[in-house]
């Protein structure tokens, strides 16, 4: 059962007492213990990089309530690693797999670590299954004392910061309801401190720091299924939240099986030296590794059908043959990549019920089935992209794909109870992403309460879908929620950036003629467009509505942005300024992996008084900065003072800047 494998830096080695990963940059060390694995070392292998694990005692890394306790023995069964190149869902890795049985609990565990070549950390999974078909009554019916992660350290001592993301997005569309939560904590850990609405969770001492993340569709809002919490004593950190089941009822297919394994929540341990900003770089780069960045099916610009036209059929009937020959056109005028037909291509005009469906084209609104639209944007040069329901059969999706060679699927109206649900549609993907030889994405909808993926589950199959935005008709204040303003998704993608990478998420554009109600039409076309280009820009609306003038105006930006967008795409993107108002002086840096080059996008808002605004960046100080103003076409060579601020002035309000910069 020993082994000894490497893949490029990284490494794991096991000799039946200890088993020791690393990935170049971190590495940790498991000891075998009578009742499992215990993490006895956790440390950066940088040379004087402390170490994280302080406890004497070795105690399990995991704990399940009536299943494995402090005097359950364990056996471990094999051991081995395995070399995984060219997975399409996720980058290459060593996978560790330990198999340990508990015979006087019937029950079989398997320890997964994953360990990505010069990643900052390494992604565990604990899976389980019986030994034998048994009563489910027999099993702890809420493991509630369980835990999953565990890794020994003074935590008294450390800073904490804990972080979270909100689903019910579309009903977040003020300043007063962010789309991030961040509570940070300096005092000693006196008794057990709980963050059981967080997806991340730092730690700081000194200059040394840790991140734990919950691979998970737990939401701030939306606790999911069995997603538990970060659990600190002052000696521990323990992750909680086995994925078996919600708190509630429900039937045998929750319980544990024998006949296969119940994958428990994922969790990534990620190492980093400095301040908090170096730590939610830590954080992307290990995201970068569990779902990669792939140019050939993220980059893109899309538009869709939905938006233009108010609540409910109104916006179904842009679902409509000759409406989507006419956006088509309007696509391929203004650079557009991609028009996604949403909700209403599968449903006769009047009807709302889409589980009648049967998920292909209606004859009332598409006489020709797919055949038209397809040859039309393939003449055009515009990718396809369509609208599903989660119940939609898997079969009718991949028809769809076969016939109207749509390479880009919104997937909306999820709502997960159980967690063999989100398994079923965890296989839907799957299956869909194999038929299709992984040339597709799904953009999987947020908008809603519901328990959907969530923000660190399921982006192996695509982009994050987080808000809609849907023009005003007269007298009708039904949507005022969903009215778009581009301060507000300014904000969101503002606060997604802080801890996640944004070619993640699509943030949306509008018409901003069509919104007086908001105010959106104080700002111009091209202010709207640029809030999103550090994203993956979306024009939620019917693109035809646009005034020549508007076009115009829109047409040269986005094809500038389309000749920079793969280097913003591919790198690191982080807040800058201050948090989007409507007054505030906000954007965004990107930086490219030499860290000599990056991109800018500065916002001076519509409310903003002030003509100039000092903005610190990660830059090294002191050094000659030389920015290309992309739009404007000027170069200008600027010093960095007071250490890494920058200068900028824009006379006018409601109006950005688009630089690409190089340290001399």
């Amino acid at each position: 059962m020993n082994f000894s494998t490497q893949l490029e830096n990284a490494s794991a080695e096991f000799d039946g007492r200890e088993l020791v990963v690393s990935t170049g940059l971190i590495r940790r060390v498991w000891r075998v213990v009578p009742n499992g694995l215990s993490t006895v070392s956790f440390k950066r292998e940088e040379m004087g990089a402390d170490e994280w694990v302080t406890e004497n005692e070795c105690k399990c890394d995991w704990y399940l309530a009536g299943l494995v306790e402090r005097g359950t023995k364990a056996e471990i069964v094999s051991a081995h690693c395995e070399v995984i190149k060219e997975d399409p869902y996720t980058a290459d890795r060593l996978n560790v797999e330990i198999l340990l049985q508990y015979p006087e609990s019937y029950i079989e565990l398997r320890y997964r670590v994953w360990v990505y070549p010069d990643s900052p950390g390494v992604r565990t999974q604990l899976s389980m299954r019986a030994l034998s078909a048994r009563d489910p009554d027999k099993w702890p019916s809420y493991l509630t004392a369980s835990y999953a992660e565990r890794i020994g350290l003074q935590a008294s001592g450390c800073e904490r910061l804990a972080v979270g993301y909100y689903n019910d997005t579309q009903h977040r569309g003020s300043f007063e309801t962010p789309m991030m939560k961040e509570e940070r904590r300096v005092d000693l850990i006196v008794r057990r401190e709980v963050h059981d609405w967080a997806n991340i969770l730092y730690l700081r001492r000194d200059t040394e720091g840790m991140a734990l993340v919950k691979e998970s569709h737990k939401c701030v809002n939306q606790e999911g299924v069995d997603t538990g919490a970060f659990i600190l004593n002052p000696d521990e950190v323990k992750v909680t939240g086995l994925g078996l089941r919600i708190n509630g009822y429900g039937d045998d297919s929750e319980w544990i099986r024998h006949d296969r394994f119940h994958e428990m929540w994922a969790n990534w341990s990620i190492l980093f030296s400095g301040d908090e900003r170096e730590g939610s770089r830590a954080v992307k780069a290990f995201d970068r590794y569990r779902y990669p960045f792939d140019p050939k099916r993220d980059i893109y610009i899309m538009a869709n059908t939905w938006g233009s036209r108010g609540s409910g059929e109104l916006s179904r009937s842009a679902a409509e043959e000759e409406n989507i020959v006419r956006e088509i056109e309007s696509c391929a005028d203004l650079g557009i990549d991609v028009l996604q037909i949403d909700d209403g291509w599968e449903l006769d005009p009047g009807v709302a019920d889409v589980e009648g469906s049967d998920w292909r084209p209606v004859k009332s609104r598409f006489p020709h089935g797919w055949e038209r639209v397809k040859e039309v944007a393939k003449a055009k040069g515009v990718i396809l992209g369509i609208w599903h329901a989660w119940t939609a059969p898997v079969e009718r999706i991949m028809e769809n794909f076969d016939k109207g060679d749509f390479c880009y699927f919104k997937i909306d109206f999820i709502g997960i109870d159980f967690r063999y649900q989100l398994e079923a549609l965890m296989k839907k993907a799957r299956a869909l992403a194999e038929h299709a030889k992984h040339t597709i994405r799904i953009n999987w909808d947020l908008t809603e309460i519901a328990a959907r993926v969530g923000y660190f589950y399921g982006r192996e199959f695509g982009q994050l879908f987080p808000r809609n935005s849907q023009a005003p008709l007269p007298g009708n204040s039904r949507i005022d929620h969903v009215l778009y303003r581009p301060s507000i998704f300014l904000r969101d993608a503002w606060e997604y950036a802080h801890h996640m990478n944004l070619n993640h998420f699509l943030i949306n554009i509008q018409n901003k003629d069509r919104f007086e109600r908001s105010g959106a039409d104080r700002y111009s076309h091209s202010y709207c467009f640029a809030v999103a280009m550090m994203a993956v820009p979306n024009f939620m609306q019917e693109t035809h509505f646009y005034s020549q003038a508007a076009r115009d105006e829109l047409r040269p930006l986005i094809a500038l942005y389309k000749e920079h967008r793969e280097g913003i795409l591919g790198g690191f993107v982080f807040p800058i300024g201050e948090e989007p108002s409507d007054a505030s002086w906000s954007g965004f840096q990107c930086i490219l992996s030499n860290e000599r080059e990056g991109y800018l996008t500065i916002f001076r808002e519509i409310d903003n008084a002030e003509g100039t605004c000092g903005m610190t960046l990660d830059l090294p100080s002191g050094e000659e900065l030389i920015l290309h103003d992309l739009v404007r076409d000027e170069t200008l060579r600027l010093s960095l003072s007071n250490g890494n601020t920058l200068q900028i002035a824009i006379s006018k309000p409601g109006d950005f800047r688009f630089y690409r910069y190089e340290v001399s």
